[in-house]
């Protein structure tokens, strides 16, 4: 968690609250990931990075209007990269005290 809590600072510095937020939001499901996969979480343990991009996209979808995005080419692009960065490196944060 010492990793998690400079991540959110570090991303706070740099990018701002929003970012932080998913940040943490990503911090959060790799903390869930990593306690299913001491309980043997099996399926429910893969679903969660996928639950983690789907929950940003419906946010993101929601805030700008959902009728927007479909039937369109911006259809894929419901997540800017800075927020998928935040959330992937929110979520692979649990892998850093691995590298000794």
């Amino acid at each position: 968690l010492l990793f998690g809590a400079l991540g959110v600072a570090a991303w706070y510095d740099r990018m701002g609250e929003g970012a932080a937020e998913i940040y943490g939001l990503g911090l959060a499901a790799g903390v869930a990931y990593v306690i299913l996969l001491n309980d043997s979480g099996g399926p429910a343990r893969v679903a969660i990075p996928a639950l983690l991009i789907a929950s940003l996209a419906k946010k993101n979808a929601a805030l700008q209007g959902l009728d927007s995005w479909i039937g369109n080419e911006k259809m894929f692009s419901l997540i800017p990269r800075d927020q998928f960065l935040a959330a992937i490196t929110g979520f692979a944060t649990h892998r850093l005290p691995l590298f000794r």
